[in-house]
């Protein structure tokens, strides 16, 4: 059996055991339904403004009912009228909160507290139109001349660039793309750092050992994790896809989000976990018990940390200097050049460089890694040094 049948070995060894783990199959399930369920909650919170509650005293303007509520409705609002009889009654129910301002004789606007600019500007434009329309039919105005004194054009609106409908949707995309990939490189990197802890402390990695190099105990553990993570991406893309059709946000669909958003998801996935998973597996063979494990894993953290930070600015502006900066440092870019690629920002060269840039440092921590996994792997009773780790392999 040759050295790489034997490495795919040790990969479908590792997935098959931590795919049949209650654990990650109930955690998995769970993350889709919660998902999943963001979509309905989203819509229950999401309902309708309730009416502007506006009550009308004394002398009214004829028509000022609908006038309200064809001003109402240019903010996408609605109105709803109170009237009264005394002013004693309408104060009493402004005081109780049964409505949030008053019209009185057509010539005030009573508040109880505070002022709204909304019901003023609604309550004013209306009781403004009313009284132009009374002026000119006063004056004798025909129907048609009305209407152009009403409306004596339209004033036509453009802009010197016209607007991609389908960058709000890119925006949606990326910004989800980028916390599942955080999500994602990190767990699924510690489940490397974890693995590789267990078996020391169970002593089964002296077995495997006893067969195969260390180098390819390390590329199966990498290998084997990392498809059980690209299972779970599968699973998570598919529940957002769901919540989104669901959420139903307006000019986000799954059409405008398109399918090369998700594999863009899946192909940065599969760099950034790669590029982690080995440090992270060097990590956890420097020390001998799970309880030891967490001090060893904040040097991930302190490199992927701030991508997490930059790639929100990547967000708003793909083009800011320091985010042109991290989409080509290697640590950086699985979590900020998604986002300049889907934003439309990054130019075919800058994505081929920053992929080559990622792939070169890859290898050079699998060298490393590799060497530092080989020489602390055997070494239990503590925590292992890098730098004795290192030296222990030979010169």
């Amino acid at each position: 059996m040759n050295r790489w049948t034997q490495t795919i070995l040790l990969a479908k060894r590792e997935f098959v055991t931590r795919a049949r783990s209650k654990v990650f199959l109930i955690s998995m399930g769970v993350i889709a339904l919660v998902i999943i369920a963001i979509g309905p909650v989203v819509s229950l919170f999401a309902d309708d403004p309730e009416p502007i509650q506006i009550g009308i005293v004394g002398a009214e303007p004829a028509g000022i009912e609908e006038s309200l509520a064809g001003r109402a409705a240019l903010s996408e609002q609605q109105v709803e009228i109170t009237r009264y009889d005394s002013l004693a009654a309408a104060e009493g129910d402004l005081e109780e909160g049964a409505v949030e301002a008053l019209l009185v004789d057509g010539t005030s606007i009573v508040f109880n507290e505070e002022e709204s600019l909304v019901v003023v500007r609604i309550v004013t434009d209306s009781v403004n139109s009313r009284a132009r329309i009374a002026l000119m039919e006063n004056l004798g105005l025909t129907a048609a001349e009305m209407q152009q004194l009403n409306d004596p054009g339209q004033i036509v609106v453009r802009t010197l660039v016209v607007a991609d409908p389908e960058e709000r949707p890119r925006r949606v995309a990326a910004f989800g793309g980028m916390v599942v990939l955080f999500m994602t490189i990190l767990t699924f990197g510690q489940f490397v750092a974890m693995g590789t802890v267990e078996e020391k402390q169970n002593r089964v990695v002296e077995i495997l050992l006893s067969r195969v190099k260390a180098s390819q105990v390390l590329v199966g553990k990498v290998l084997g994790i990392g498809a059980l993570g690209l299972v779970q991406l599968l699973v998570m893309a598919a529940a957002a896809l769901v919540a989104i059709n669901i959420i139903d946000i307006e000019g986000v669909s799954v059409g405008s989000i398109g399918a090369e958003i998700v594999a863009g998801v899946v192909f940065w996935f599969l760099l950034g976990y790669t590029l982690y998973a080995f440090l992270y597996a060097a990590l956890g063979a420097t020390v001998s018990r799970q309880e030891d494990l967490q001090g060893g894993l904040v040097l991930p953290l302190i490199l992927l940390g701030p991508a997490f930070f930059i790639a929100q600015l990547a967000v708003a502006d793909p083009d800011l200097p320091i985010v042109r900066f991290g989409s080509f440092f290697p640590p950086w870019t699985p979590m900020i050049m998604p986002i300049r690629t889907a934003l439309g920002s990054a130019q075919p060269w800058e994505v081929a460089l920053s992929i080559a840039l990622v792939v070169a440092c890859i290898v050079l921590l699998v060298w490393i890694g590799s060497r530092v996994y080989t020489g602390a792997l055997l070494r239990t009773g503590g925590t292992v040094k890098l730098r004795d780790a290192w030296r222990s392999t030979g010169a």
